[in-house]
């Protein structure tokens, strides 16, 4: 239950300020707590494997909230559309609808997003190849990310730009709606792996953290 709260606490917080918001003690969190169930139960002899559903009193987090004096929002946004831009080196070709994409396969993986801000990939079929490409991503084409969102019903697009310099993985996010300014935030990553898995783990981790602006956003 605590774990749960921590979790929905910082789904509607800002990451700034995380630090800052104090988790109540266990009596104070299960005062909380409307309905705690158990489903998909797994178990072997070697370990148990469920899914945990936590839900809480919206009342009672809302004053949680409102007497730490956050910002926070509860309602989540229209979902949006990421488009992964994979550049294996800095210099080289950029990457969109090639199927060995790193990149691409850790937004793949993280999905479905678990946030206020829900995202979709595209197919990557013909049409999504025809109607935009990798120049036209990289030139923040707006009509052509705008008629990809369209097509897909979201309310814009995510493009995530990774740069890979050796075991780093430099992230240029820009969230792009049909009206207004761009949002646009920079990030960096280690994904150092001792194997192809580990690797791949630190990518979708990486995948994660560049959805953190655009949440904050």
């Amino acid at each position: 239950r605590v774990t749960a709260f921590r979790r929905l606490i910082e789904w509607m917080t800002l990451r700034e300020n995380w630090a800052a918001i104090a988790t109540p003690d266990t009596n104070k969190v299960i005062e909380m707590v409307l309905e705690f169930s158990v489903a998909n139960e797994r178990s072997s002899a070697v370990r148990y494997l469920a899914d945990l559903t936590v839900r809480f009193d919206p009342v009672s987090i809302r004053t949680f909230l409102r007497a730490q004096n956050f910002p926070f929002a509860e309602t989540p946004s229209r979902f949006l559309v990421v488009v992964p831009l994979y550049q294996p080196s800095a210099g080289g070709a950029v990457e969109l609808w090639q199927d060995a994409n790193p990149w691409r396969d850790a937004w793949s993986a993280i999905l479905p997003h678990d946030g206020l801000v829900p995202i979709t990939l595209p197919l990557g079929d013909l049409q999504d190849i025809a109607m935009v490409s990798a120049d036209q991503a990289i030139a923040k084409d707006r009509e052509a990310l705008m008629k990809l969102a369209a097509k897909y019903g979201a309310a814009g697009v995510v493009l995530a730009r990774a740069t890979s310099t050796g075991d780093t993985l430099n992230i240029a996010v820009t969230e792009l709606r049909p009206l207004g300014d761009p949002f646009e935030a920079q990030l960096s990553a280690t994904v150092s792996g001792a194997d192809d898995k580990a690797r791949a783990e630190a990518f979708k981790t990486a995948a994660i953290e560049a959805m953190q602006p655009v949440e904050d956003h």
